[in-house]
Parts: C-alpha cells; structure tokens; sequence
C-alpha cells in the first residue's frame, strides 16, 4: 500500500487510543503515507502519533459544504485503504466519497454500548475499544502487536514551559484528562487524586 487514510474526528480519549492503531499500520505498512483525518481541534494530537504522515482537520464550522468539499479533496489524493475508526455518519460519508481499494470500518457494536451507556454492567469478557480499532486494522491486511496509547511529542511541537521542563526531567509522564459525556464514564476528583498517588508513588 502507498497510502492510507485513518478516520477518527473525535472525541479526545478516543482521538488518543486510536494511536496504537495507527502505529500498527504504520508498522504493517511501512513505506505507506499515512493520514490521519479528525476535528481541527484535535489536529495537534494526531500529529503526536508515531507513524502519522500528515493531518488533515475539519474545521469545526464547516457544515456539510465544507465536509464534501474537504473529502473530495482527499478523493483526489488516491488512498489505497481507508480505516474508520469511528463509524459515524461523517466517517461513514466519508467511505462513500473517497475512493479506496481497501475499506475497513472498527466493530462499534452499538447496542451494546447504549445498553452499557445507559447504564448496564460491563459484560464480562467486553473487548477493549483498542481491540475493536485493531480489528479495522487486520481487516486491511495489517498486523496488530501494538495495543497501548502512545504519543510522541516532538522539538517542534510548542508546549508550556512547565510542560516541557516536565519532560526533559521525566522518562515518562503521564497525563490524565478527567472528563467525560455521560455520567455513568466520569469519575468524582477523589478518584483521580487517589489515582494521582497511587501513581507517584510506585
């Protein structure tokens, strides 16, 4: 393959756990040109992937005009796979307009997830959402051994000074972004101080 497009527009904990897939396409396909289409605003978090060529963001008041004309745009770039990994109704426009040999869309299995959602217990044996990206990824023909979150942050990348004294100091940092849309995902603050702790001290 010479070019692959990985879909994800949003949101931010999904934006990052797609990175070990797109590491395992880069890993199964090395000579291929990567992009990585998303949210304007999660552009600068793509662009931390190992094994993402380029970015390409949709500007958040783009409306359906702006959606067309941005995939007919990348129409013309010859992709020869597309992996959705978010399977909603722009991913999936974005299937139908721009051409690809190889297509491949991650398993949302969305009943269940409403049904979870809405508040049900986690079945046992539940596949993690890296688990369902990695699937999208071995229907393309690629190989799966990368399956934890993994973000690059280059020289080039600006950051705040506290930030990148942080990781000149540390091998490895860890960042935790508490939020999430439905109620039944968040966590009370308690939880992540006790999280926080736990971390520093081991």
């Amino acid at each position: 393959m010479k070019r692959i497009l990985v879909v994800r527009f949003g949101s931010l904990g999904d934006i990052i756990l797609s990175s070990s897939a797109v590491l395992n396409l880069k890993l199964s396909f090395p000579t291929a040109r990567l992009t990585y289409l998303t949210k304007a605003r999660f552009a600068p978090v793509a662009a931390c992937f190992d094994g993402v060529d380029d970015v390409v963001s949709l500007d958040e008041r783009a409306g359906a005009s702006g959606l067309i004309r941005l995939l007919l745009y990348l129409d013309r770039l010859n992709f020869d796979a597309i992996v959705d990994l978010h399977g909603n109704p722009r991913s999936w426009l974005t299937r139908q307009l721009v051409t690809a040999t190889h297509k491949a869309v991650y398993p949302k299995r969305r009943l269940e997830r409403r049904r979870l959602v809405r508040g049900g217990e986690k079945p046992f044996g539940w596949p993690h959402t890296i688990d369902l990206y990695n699937q999208a990824v071995a229907a393309v023909g690629g190989t799966t051994p990368a399956f934890r979150p993994r973000l690059r942050v280059d020289a080039g990348v600006s950051l705040p000074d506290e930030i990148q004294a942080l990781l000149q100091e540390h091998r490895l940092v860890v960042t935790i972004a508490p939020g999430a849309a439905h109620p039944n995902k968040q966590w009370p603050i308690e939880r992540f101080c006790a999280l926080a702790a736990e971390l520093n001290r081991r």
